[in-house]
């Protein structure tokens, strides 16, 4: 049988909001998209526990982000057949309690302090000849580093915004395309933002 194709579902429900801002959980959702697919499956796939797969998809069927939809016939207990509620999501910002990134920023912050910890390395402060602050990350000696971190602090008009979105989308697409099967997996983490301070100085370590 033809899997039908399901409309875009607008989510209004916080608790369902909830889903798409855990990237585990959200990342099980989207894999059930398109058509009918199972536990073992989806277990198999995402490299997940089943039982912990099966808490997930409990849940998502609770608050109707998840179907059951069907059975495979079997000795002993059919398997069960899963499709997720919607082939697209769309979720107002209104209705997020938390932002869809703040888990992975979590996450990269512990990842980050925790190699500073084990590094040997630190910043040099200095003064640039306009007054302006500069730092600079100066490692150990030897040390490769398998993390770093750099903030600018810059003027832009909405055109050089624009330009840099672009940019910055453009070189982590090219990346992400490059994806090595045997290399670490790395947070990688981009955002530009209005200062909400009224503070004027424009300090940058590089």
């Amino acid at each position: 049988m033809k899997d039908q194709k399901l409309s875009r579902l607008v989510v209004t429900d916080p608790r369902m909001a909830a889903v798409f801002t855990n990237p585990n959980q959200r990342r099980i959702l989207l894999w059930f998209t398109g058509r009918a697919r199972s536990a073992g499956e989806a277990a198999v796939a995402l490299g997940m526990d089943l039982r912990r797969l099966h808490y997930h998809l409990g849940r998502m069927k609770t608050l109707g982000l998840m179907r059951e939809v069907g059975q495979i016939r079997r000795a002993g207990r059919p398997i069960k057949l899963y499709r997720a509620a919607g082939d697209s999501f769309f979720i107002s910002h209104e209705v997020v309690v938390k932002g869809f990134g703040d888990d992975l920023a979590t996450e990269l912050r512990s990842s980050l302090g925790e190699q500073v910890s084990r590094s040997g390395g630190g910043i040099l402060f200095r003064a640039t000849a306009a007054g302006s602050a500069r730092g600079r990350i100066v490692r150990s000696r030897g040390e490769t580093g398998s993390a770093f971190e750099a903030w600018r602090v810059l003027r832009l008009s909405a055109l050089d915004l624009g330009t840099l979105q672009q940019e910055l989308n453009a070189v982590l697409n090219k990346y992400q395309r490059r994806s090595n099967a045997d290399g670490e997996i790395y947070l990688v983490h981009a955002a530009a933002a209005p200062r909400l301070t009224s503070l004027q100085a424009v300090d940058n370590s590089t």
